[in-house]
């Protein structure tokens, strides 16, 4: 009888501590391996919104390479719940946030956040085959029509952030692969209460997103970051992912603003129609006052 392929899983130090990494995964995994770190331009924009003794919420974590940053960020005096559906990376989370001592800060929750509270099934994906282990759309429930293929799938809890009742909330951060819309609309009222900045990896329902934030009285920005750092922390000059960028948008409420220096530094696009194209800023809707 011959062996099950054993997952391939190092601990390496990297830019923001000791990480558990899931070598067999095609992005997360091969930059912390490469580079010792993961989107550090996305990472570096996303810790720079977040001040000492702030609450995040980091709903699609994977394995922590955002979190821990973001952990290390709010400091002793916050805290960073990390939501992340698959058992397997949940409990790579969990070593992740461990190792670096980050426990008393970080929250590793194993569920999946959406509209409406109950169970959905998550995909049980062979993590010692090299896939992309974070573009996996649990929302269109038919696995076997995506590029990542599911072995088998379990039911886990769907919990919604206002179910929550959070005390506060600084920072919303959402990588969920078609399931955006459905975290924003079960965080409707967090996000009238508390008035947080959210920020989005956009994978479709753009226009839908924004004209929801748009009602929320959120005005917005295209980020888009490349995921190679030419400044990398191992200094490694290969660029694996040549003109590959991430397609996100930060929303702030209309009476706050970024700094100009912020937007030019990081590229910062003013989103003022919908429905233009990322990058594009061409007037409509959200141009109306109620948005940027």
């Amino acid at each position: 009888m011959s062996e099950p392929n054993k997952v391939p899983i190092a601990l390496l130090g990297c830019r923001h501590g000791l990480f558990f990494v899931l070598l067999s995964d095609l992005y997360i995994g091969r930059s912390l391996a490469a580079y010792g770190e993961y989107s550090e331009i996305e990472v570096a924009f996303l810790v720079s919104l977040v001040r000492p003794g702030a609450t995040v919420l980091d709903v699609g974590a994977n394995i922590g390479s955002i979190t821990v940053p973001l952990a290390r960020a709010a400091g002793p005096t916050g805290r960073v719940l990390a939501f992340e559906p698959q058992t397997f990376l949940h409990r790579i989370l969990r070593a992740n946030v461990a190792v670096n001592s980050l426990a008393s800060v970080a929250v590793p929750v194993r569920a999946a956040v959406g509209e409406e509270p109950g169970h959905i099934d998550v995909p049980v994906l062979d993590y010692a085959s090299e896939d992309n282990f974070g573009g996996f759309d649990i929302s269109l429930r038919d696995f076997t029509d995506q590029p990542t293929r599911a072995v088998a799938a379990e039911a886990v809890p769907l919990l919604t952030i206002d179910a929550l009742d959070l005390p506060a909330c600084d920072l919303i951060k959402i990588d969920v692969e078609g399931m955006e819309l459905d975290v924003v609309s079960g965080a409707t009222a967090t996000i009238e209460r508390h008035r947080p900045i959210v920020y989005l990896e956009v994978s479709r329902k753009a226009p839908a997103l924004l004209m929801s934030l748009d009602a929320l009285g959120y005005r917005a920005w295209w980020h888009r970051p490349p995921l190679f750092n030419p400044a990398n922390h191992r200094q490694r000059a290969e660029n694996f992912w040549p003109g590959v960028v991430s397609c996100n948008i930060v929303c702030l409420p209309a009476d706050r603003t970024l700094a100009e220096e912020t937007v030019r530094l990081h590229g910062l696009v003013p989103i003022l129609d919908p429905f233009a194209a990322p990058g594009q800023s061409r007037p409509g809707r959200i141009a109306d006052g109620r948005g940027p």
